[in-house]
């Protein structure tokens, strides 16, 4: 019984001390081992700050042939691109643009670079592109619940669509804007060019003044009753024409232009072409002459723009069609899609994009640009066509394309996974 008390003493003692064990593990890592707060010594300095792509889609697109530019802008501002070298383009400045709206409609014309944002149109100098400097602006609507939609410039002037509604009925006018002095913008006009039962679709979605025989003429697109065609001498609707096909009325997008025609876009109608021979006259009376271009299906054409003899519409739908349609053109009032022949897997339109496109220009040496909301803009090498049928990107905008994660190597650098590789 004795050597049993004694080995139950021993066997209480060692469960003391490791108890006794663990009790002062436990203080030496509280007291001694534990991680301590983090200690700010000093203030985090942003050396540099890479940009990617934001919301293209609701910002500019433009391009000048002398000097030979590309003028972007998104949620992050405005850039500026030598693009003399189309396969090399080369950032030449920016600006960061304040407020909650990006700068969008651009067009460039001279030294300065207007754009709507927000209620208004604003100035900006570019004449040293590392400078970008805001120069004014004017409030484009006369009340702040009419929308300025679209715009384009002819002979000092900018031509804007404005969008409202009046007791429950769409309006749509067109502001003249003299931009003669830049400093000192003035409205010189502004006239109604119809109206409708659907304010909530009757935005213009595009603008263009065109000269036929020495007189302009301004075409504005509107989801309504398709597109209005204006003699800004007069201040008078001068045509319009109702944009219809398998899914009944259409929205109309974009406008360009061939000869005696312009092609309109349509979204998942496709396209139309409308006859303006005779404009300018009292026998002038505008028609549908083709229509039903990809009707329904991953299809939505959106701009367009004409290069020699084809027609370049770009596809906005963000499924499988991203890019662009190529059509010839060289008899304007018919056009034909240049369809594809033994293309690889996975490439479905002439010109496939990397991420959505929704604006293009064309340099008339040759080279198709489509802005790209995963890497602002994508080249392509036109000078071979209609052979080889499709053409991928040949180059991108020298930007950091949107990222997906980074890594670090070492001390040497850092690498990014963005939508184009690594």
């Amino acid at each position: 019984m004795a050597n049993f008390n004694k080995f139950e003493q021993k066997k209480l003692f060692l469960i003391l001390a490791l108890l006794l064990l663990v009790i002062l593990a436990g203080l030496v890592y509280v007291f001694k081992i534990r991680p301590q707060a983090a200690e700010v010594i000093g203030t985090p300095e942003t050396i540099k700050v890479l940009k990617a792509p934001s919301s293209v889609y609701n910002g500019g697109f433009f391009r000048t042939e002398n000097p030979a530019r590309l003028y972007t802008s998104d949620n992050n501002g405005i850039q500026i691109f030598d693009v003399s070298d189309p396969l090399k383009p080369q950032l030449l400045g920016e600006r960061t643009i304040s407020g909650n709206f990006p700068v969008s409609e651009i067009y460039v014309n001279s030294n300065y670079l207007y754009g709507f944002q927000s209620y208004y149109l604003n100035v900006y100098d570019i004449s040293n592109p590392s400078q970008i400097s805001f120069i004014s602006r004017i409030q484009v609507p006369e009340q702040t619940w009419y929308q300025p939609l679209s715009l384009d410039f002819y002979n000092n002037r900018i031509y804007a669509a404005i969008q409202g509604a009046t007791g429950g009925q769409a309006v749509l006018k067109m502001r003249v804007i003299n931009v003669s002095n830049p400093a000192a913008l003035t409205i010189e006009n502004t006239f109604d060019i119809g109206g409708g039962a659907q304010p909530t679709n009757y935005e213009s979605e595009d603008t263009k003044v065109k000269d036929f025989n020495g007189q302009p003429f301004v075409f504005v697109t509107n989801g309504t009753n398709g597109l209005k065609i204006v003699d800004p001498a007069t201040e008078q609707v001068i045509g319009i024409v109702p944009l219809t096909g398998t899914y009944g009325t259409y929205n109309a997008r974009n406008i360009a232009f061939k000869g005696d025609y312009a092609y309109v876009s349509v979204g998942n109608g496709g396209f139309q072409v409308v006859d303006l021979t005779d404009i300018g006259t009292n026998a002038f009376s505008p028609q549908v002459t083709r229509k039903d271009f990809f009707t329904g299906g991953w299809v939505s054409l959106r701009s367009l723009a004409v290069h020699n003899d084809y027609l370049i519409a770009v596809n906005e739908s963000i499924v499988t069609n991203m890019g662009a349609y190529l059509f010839d053109i060289s008899s304007p009032a018919t056009p034909s899609l240049v369809a594809l022949s033994n293309p690889p897997g996975g490439i479905d339109k002439n010109f496939p994009g990397i991420g959505a496109s929704y604006d293009l220009a064309v340099d008339p040496a040759g080279f198709l640009f489509l802005n790209d909301e995963d890497t602002l803009f994508d080249v392509y090498d036109l000078r071979n066509l209609p052979t080889p049928e499709y053409v991928l990107p040949s180059a991108m905008a020298p930007v950091l394309n949107k990222p997906w994660d980074v890594t670090f190597l070492d001390n040497k650098g850092m690498a990014a996974i963005t939508t184009t590789g690594i």
